[in-house]
């Protein structure tokens, strides 16, 4: 007994949506991670070189909150060892992290001698290096409000009753003073972005905040 399955026209553009939206971050990202270890030893092996790899995959994949299956080592090199890496993207989902967003959560936790990834096997002293331009590519990928509630520097920044124009710029200007000067820091993938950053991320996500109030506008 055959059972036929008629997809109606809505199904099959929601598909076609959801194809789209992860095909926008089907974008490997590459990554460099310093070790501090033997590189004569790391390869003195195959064996040796594959448990090596194997433990780096796991303390980077358990830090990133990622599969090992989305780590992909690209090669090794000495000085201690240089491990060179590609993050894959998670194809199975529209709401899992970039390859650039989880570049930048590695880069901030590499920095942060209390984060999961300096408690790593071999990646406690562990510096990480990724491409020019990666926060730019992260904040197009992610949405700012995709980790938890709305933050203060759009939520105090309602629509009010003002001329269009001009509702824009007040708009803009509230929330890039709360986003910059606030307690509440910007976030990038689920990770705050580097004091460097801060204001390009805030003159970034409140541009577009402001874009899309401009019908209702806010003080």
């Amino acid at each position: 007994m055959y059972v036929s399955v008629v997809h109606t026209g809505k199904e099959q553009q929601t598909k076609q949506d959801d194809k789209s939206k992860i095909a926008e971050k089907a974008q490997s990202v590459p990554v460099k991670a310093r070790i501090e270890a033997n590189f004569a030893e790391v390869t003195s092996s195959p064996t040796k070189k594959a448990e090596f790899e194997a433990t780096f995959t796991k303390d980077v994949s358990k830090a990133a909150g990622i599969s090992p299956a989305l780590i992909k080592i690209t090669g090794l090199e000495s000085g201690s060892v240089i491990v060179s890496f590609d993050i894959i993207p998670d194809t199975s989902s529209t709401t899992a992290a970039s390859p650039a967003a989880v570049a930048m959560n590695l880069a901030v936790q590499a920095a942060d001698p209390n984060s999961v990834l300096r408690q790593g096997t071999l990646t406690s002293s562990v510096t990480v290096t990724v491409p020019a331009g990666i926060e730019e590519l992260a904040q197009e990928n992610a949405s700012p409000t995709s980790a938890g509630a709305i933050p203060q520097y759009f939520s105090a920044c309602e629509p009010k009753t003002y001329t269009l124009g001009l509702d824009m710029k007040r708009c803009y200007t509230c929330c890039t003073f709360l986003c910059q000067t606030g307690v509440e820091v910007p976030q990038i993938g689920g990770t705050d972005v580097l004091p460097g950053f801060r204001a390009q991320t805030c003159q970034r996500l409140c541009l577009s905040h402001a874009d899309s109030t401009e019908r209702g506008s806010c003080e």
